[in-house]
């Protein structure tokens, strides 16, 4: 999935990039965007992006605060994984030692 996020700091609207593309921030008008690519839409509405861990397991992770789009490892002290904010995240939760099936 392909989001835009708004670089004005008084507005930073998170949508996908067809929104975006044509005119600007449908919020404020501002024609200059961040464009990310390694992201995701949870069933919460909120929008996050892929990191890896040191380790090298992928992890979702807030969007909002992030201020750098380049891709980088997961930082606990500067990112948030969206599975703390996430009011479903006990749905998406596995439970220790389940294969995910897919």
């Amino acid at each position: 999935m392909v989001i835009a996020k708004c670089k004005d700091p008084m507005c930073e609207l998170i949508g996908e990039y067809e929104e975006f593309a044509f005119g600007g921030c449908p919020a404020c008008g501002n024609d200059e965007y961040y464009v990310i690519k390694n992201a995701g839409k949870c069933d919460c509405g909120e929008y996050f992006l892929w990191m890896k861990t040191y380790k090298g397991a992928s992890i979702p992770v807030d969007i909002a605060g992030i201020k750098d789009f380049m891709p980088r490892l997961f930082n606990n002290r500067v990112h948030t994984p969206h599975f703390v904010t996430c009011p479903n995240a006990d749905k998406h939760r596995q439970k220790k030692g389940a294969i995910k099936n897919g």
